[in-house]
C-alpha cells in the first residue's frame, strides 16, 4: 500500500519492515549500513569492485532515507548527466524499486529525474557538472548527496557542490532531526588520487596538510566486493571473474 502523505511514524516503519521482509542485505551490505548510519561520520565512502552492490545500496539508502523524512530532498550524481541517467536513473534505481519498494507509491519523472515519495520527499539525479543548471540541482539544499564514481570528479567541485547538504528536515512525529549525509561509491582507486587521500588517509588535499581531528572523524569508509554479494550475481558473471587475469581478479 503506498504510503499517504499524512503517513504516521508507525506507518513508516510498518512500510520499511515490508520491504526487509521480501528482501535481504547481504552480511557485508549490513556491515557497510552501519558505517553509513556512523553517529559522528557524516561523508562515507564505499568502494569494492563491479557488482559488489555498493551503489545499490548507496541508492536504497537514500529513498529510506526519503520515505523516513517527510518533503525531505536527495540527490545522486554522475559526473555526467548522461551516465546518471544511464546507469543510476534507468538500471540502479529500477532494480532497487523493483526488489525493496514494489509496494510503494511512487512518481517518477523520467524527463526530470526525479522520483516523488508519496510523502512529498523528492529523489533527484543529475550530473555533477551541470552546475546550478538543471532546474536548480546544485543552487537548491539536500539533505542526502550520492557521488557515484567520485574519483572521475573533480575535488572542487565536490567540495563546492557539499556546501548544498544543509536542508533541515524532521520525521513525521518531530522527534528526530535528519543527520544530512553525504556517501561516494566507487571501483578501487589509486593511493595517490585525492578520494582515497581523503577518505582512507584523512588528507586535505586543498591545504595539503592532515586534517584536523574534529574534521577527520567526520569521514569514514568500508569495503564491499563482488565475493561478498555471490547470492546476486550470475553464474555467467562469476565465470567471467574467474577467467581474468590475476591483475584484475585483484583489482575486483
Amino acid at each position: 500500500m503506498p504510503i499517504a502523505q499524512t503517513q504516521s511514524a508507525s506507518s513508516v516503519k510498518s512500510t520499511l519492515k515490508t520491504t526487509s521482509d521480501t528482501f535481504r542485505l547481504n552480511r557485508r551490505q549490513m556491515i557497510a549500513l552501519k558505517v553509513m548510519t556512523d553517529k559522528t561520520a557524516r561523508h562515507t565512502l564505499l568502494q569494492g569492485g563491479a557488482r559488489s552492490g555498493k551503489t545499490f545500496l548507496a541508492v536504497r539508502s537514500n529513498i529510506i532515507r526519503a520515505l523516513t523524512y517527510p518533503r525531505s530532498r536527495h540527490l545522486s550524481l554522475r559526473l555526467h548527466r548522461t551516465t546518471a541517467e544511464k546507469y543510476l536513473w534507468k538500471q540502479t534505481l529500477r532494480d532497487v524499486i523493483d526488489l525493496c519498494f514494489p509496494q510503494v507509491g511512487f512518481v517518477l519523472n523520467n524527463s526530470r529525474l526525479t522520483l516523488t515519495c508519496p510523502n512529498g520527499s523528492t529523489y533527484w539525479f543529475g550530473g555533477l557538472d551541470e552546475g546550478e543548471k538543471g532546474e536548480g540541482l546544485l543552487g537548491s539544499d539536500w539533505n542526502t548527496m550520492h557521488y557515484d564514481e567520485i574519483s572521475e570528479m573533480p575535488i572542487e567541485m565536490v567540495m563546492q557542490s557539499r556546501t548544498r547538504l544543509s536542508l533541515k528536515s524532521y520525521s513525521t512525529d518531530r522527534s528526530r532531526l535528519c543527520t544530512n549525509r553525504s556517501f561516494a561509491t566507487i571501483n578501487p582507486t589509486f593511493k595517490t588520487s585525492w578520494v582515497y587521500r581523503t577518505y582512507i588517509e584523512k588528507f586535505d588535499v586543498e591545504k595539503n596538510l592532515p586534517m584536523e581531528p574534529d574534521i577527520a572523524k567526520g569521514y569514514n569508509h568500508y569495503t564491499i566486493n563482488p565475493e561478498d554479494n555471490l547470492e546476486n550475481l550470475s553464474a555467467d558473471f562469476l565465470h567471467e571473474l574467474e577467467s581474468l587475469s590475476e591483475a584484475n581478479k585483484r583489482r575486483f
